[in-house]
């Protein structure tokens, strides 16, 4: 029969909190991360969206009817979807890249107001709706809004 002694013990405890406090920390660590990234995201890629109304204007990229952009893959992060609408925002025209795009009708994303692009030149108003249905919009800065969609 083997005999443990209390200081085993003791060293056994303080390794099994040990890892605890470790883990906990790392968790901790790398939620915050996440949440820094998140609130960065949208500065890191203004000047990128941006360029997407040039490219829209001089015909590098296509709108459809209905006013999708598919974005190209090496634009594909500017929109969590892959893709981008040219939309009527309060008799303006803006583009509006998603950060999240819900199953049915919902999403959030950005709207950048731009005066290169008019809608109507790109959107097919007898078959489609330009202007969508913007929720809790907030302004980010010049030309640029924070907002959902229901």
């Amino acid at each position: 029969m083997e005999v443990i002694y209390i200081d085993e013990v003791k060293n056994m405890k303080i390794k099994k909190r040990s890892i605890v406090i470790t883990v906990l920390a790392l968790l901790i660590v790398g939620c915050i991360a996440i949440i820094i990234y998140g609130k960065t995201e949208f500065s890191r890629l203004r000047a990128e969206r941006e360029s997407v109304a040039g490219f829209i204007k001089t015909g590098e990229l296509s709108v459809e009817s209905n006013g999708c952009v598919t974005l190209p893959d090496s634009l594909k992060k500017l929109s969590a979807s892959g893709d981008c609408f040219v939309v009527e925002f309060y008799d303006q025209t803006a583009i509006y890249f998603y950060t999240y795009r819900g199953i049915l009708e919902s999403s959030k994303g950005y709207l950048y107001v731009t005066d290169e692009l008019s809608y109507t030149d790109y959107i097919d108003t007898s078959e489609y709706v330009a202007y969508r249905d913007f929720v809790n919009i907030k302004e980010l800065g010049d030309n640029w809004y924070s907002c959902s969609t229901d």
